[in-house]
């Protein structure tokens, strides 16, 4: 199944400061949003709500 690519903020980056989830799902860095693969960002809902 394809993955979503799920764009967050530095604001909700650093909601994920420390947290491995970050850490594991981080690919680059553009212009300030930092862009996860993973299955649906709804995923990282609770992280960032």
């Amino acid at each position: 199944s394809a993955q979503t690519d799920c764009i967050l903020t530095k604001e909700q980056l650093s909601m994920l400061s420390g947290n491995s989830l970050g850490d594991k799902y981080i690919d680059y860095i553009n212009n300030d949003r930092y862009k996860f693969n993973i299955n649906n960002c709804v995923d990282l809902g609770y992280f960032i709500a």
